[in-house]
């Protein structure tokens, strides 16, 4: 009795051991070095809870994790249930060189168990010994290039099998490049690539601007892909009626190294733009006639290649007598290469003054013919008049008596009638009577009408200073909080907050609102909705919901408004 019950106790053991295994596998068997690949845990166990899984990884570098999905399955043994959970999880690994890896050390937690697994040899190519069917290509238009010259750069999916989803798991960081992302039009093309033919579509685009001489780096995009490489078996495959069966892959494309070259230091004209590649530059004037204190108007447009990012507004009218105000800029991708900004000045004369026509130089950098080259644009002069109702004129008119004019000795007391003319100014005193007061009052009157004039000057240049500046970045958020935060609305608010931010046309619209004096919820929040709303437009619309957050919006209103006030403030001493 006693053998019986020790031998039931021993194979209960073993079942309940037996419930508890752990299957590890590499995907692919010879993985290439620089690309990813995948170390697959299968767990079979009654355990209710997550594992915890631990291993050496042998000089290889751990991307990530993934769970790929928990499969349940109760089968009854003797009368008695039995339920089975099969746990799996894939870690994405990646090898820095090609040689022999050993994964060692391989142990999963189950709760108060323990379970080993063997340690795994992995052997990494130096290059895929054939064709790959699947693989990212990074394709850059040139690799050696002037600073703040563009590079196109296309990150394409190559297939010769059939291939379901995809999904970008890991954006490029370009951190080294002013950058403009392009919307990508999924179009499959067929082409020839290493003598093979592939299928492709382009997965993701940017323009980028090198900021450094030396090696930038264009960085890899991670994607997962879904792929079939057979068939199923199914009972009615012998009718015609087979499925595809589909795997996951995780694959990244190769880094892209970059050279730019320090533009050359001779003959650099003093009218360089820092641009680089063919501009055109115009400017259109409203009026050539002003009268004092009117505002005065005029739009330089830029078009061309160049990161027009980083173009800050040339001086074209100059005068002792003219005050310029803050310039308002605006910029649009007329396509993947080529953009337009537009320059809209504001001047105010303070006297009368004349400028005639001139002409206006500016450069640019050709990397085609390595040479910097001279556009000459032809500016309108402009003429200021009107000032003052003194300067207008008065006209006297003496007429005297006959009799006086004969010397006759019973000629009648004097009388002379003056007649003033002036032109259209604020109201005037009226004198009654004729006396040596009216001259006083006369000059009481003009005393009174330039103050007036000068209260009403100030009052019309604060106004439009303030609706000039902060009125457009407040209706930039009224117009974010009615149509919903997106890509584009943010760009817009963003590029206005750059022109207060400390050296913000160096930046990136996601380091803008880290640069500011704003408190640390307000800047992770407006990080979390750049980084979101960058992901919505340019990765097939797959987002958080974003809401609008009041709170965290006023916060920047004040923050921009302090810093015109401020700019304001420093200038009211050249303004009066």
């Amino acid at each position: 009795m006693r053998k019986y019950l020790i031998s039931i106790l021993f194979l209960y053991s073993s079942l309940l051991w037996a419930e508890n295994t752990v299957d590890v596998k590499i995907d692919p068997l010879n993985p290439v070095a620089g690309e990813n690949f995948t170390l697959l845990f299968e767990i079979n166990t009654n355990f209710e809870g997550k594992p915890y899984i631990s291993f050496d990884p042998g000089g290889l570098n751990v991307m990530g994790r993934e769970e790929r999905g928990v499969a349940i399955s109760t089968t009854i043994v003797n009368g008695r249930f039995s339920t089975k959970r099969t746990i799996k999880y894939a870690y994405e690994l990646v090898s820095p060189r090609a040689g022999r890896f050993n994964i060692r050390n391989i142990e999963v937690e189950l709760g108060d168990k323990k379970i080993k697994a063997n340690g795994i040899s992995v052997q990494v190519l130096k290059e895929a010994p054939r064709a790959r069917n699947v693989f990212v290509l990074a394709d850059v238009s040139k690799k050696d290039v002037f600073i703040g010259e563009g590079v196109d750069v296309r990150y394409y999916l190559y297939y010769k099998i059939p291939v379901g989803g995809t999904e970008i798991k890991e954006f490029p960081k370009l951190n080294r490049f002013i950058k403009r992302f392009h919307m990508t039009n999924e179009r499959i093309e067929t082409v020839q690539y290493n003598g093979e033919i592939y299928k492709r579509v382009l997965k993701y685009s940017a323009r980028v601007y090198p900021e450094k001489t030396g090696t930038a780096y264009i960085d890899s995009l991670r994607l997962n892909v879904q792929y079939s490489d057979g068939y199923q078996n199914t009972p009615f495959g012998n009718f015609g009626l087979q499925l595809r069966k589909y795997r996951t892959r995780s694959i990244s494309s190769q880094r892209v190294d970059i050279n730019v070259k320090p533009l050359p230091s001779e003959n650099v004209p003093p009218s360089f733009t820092g641009l680089i590649g063919k501009h055109d530059f115009k400017v259109n004037v409203n009026r050539v006639k002003h009268i004092v204190n009117e505002p005065i108007e005029l739009r330089l447009t830029v078009t061309g290649p160049g990161a027009l990012e980083n173009l800050d507004a040339p001086n074209i009218y100059t005068h002792p007598e003219l005050e310029k105000f803050d310039t308002k800029t605006e910029m649009n991708e007329l396509d993947r290469q080529v953009a337009t900004k537009v320059f809209e000045y504001t001047y105010l004369a303070r006297n009368e003054m004349l400028i005639d026509n001139f002409k206006k130089e500016l450069s640019y950098f050709n990397p085609d013919s390595n040479r910097y080259e001279t556009v000459v644009i032809d500016v309108p002069g402009i003429t200021v008049g009107g000032g003052t109702a003194a300067n207008q004129g008065v006209l006297v008119n003496s007429n005297k008596n006959k009799n006086e004019e004969d010397g006759s000795s019973n000629s009648s007391p004097k009388k002379e009638i003056t007649t003033i003319e002036r032109g259209l100014v604020a109201p005037f005193f009226k004198e009654s009577f004729e006396t040596r007061a009216g001259g006083i009052f006369n000059i009481l009157n003009w005393v009174f009408t330039a103050l007036l004039m000068v209260l009403l000057i100030s009052i019309g240049l604060d106004f439009y200073r303030q609706n000039a500046h902060d009125d457009d970045f407040v209706k930039l958020c009224k117009r974010i909080k009615k149509n919903g935060i997106s890509y584009s609305n943010l760009f817009d608010l963003m590029e206005k907050l750059r022109e207060v931010v400390p050296e913000g046309q160096k930046k990136g619209i996601s380091e803008l609102v880290a640069s500011t004096s704003t408190d640390e919820e307000t800047k992770n929040y407006f990080k979390y909705i750049v980084e979101e709303s960058e992901k919505s437009t340019f990765d097939d619309g797959k987002a958080r919901s974003l809401n609008y957050d009041e709170k965290y919006f006023k916060a920047l209103m004040k923050y921009y408004e302090k810093q015109k006030k401020n700019e304001n403030t420093g200038n009211k001493s050249a303004e009066f």
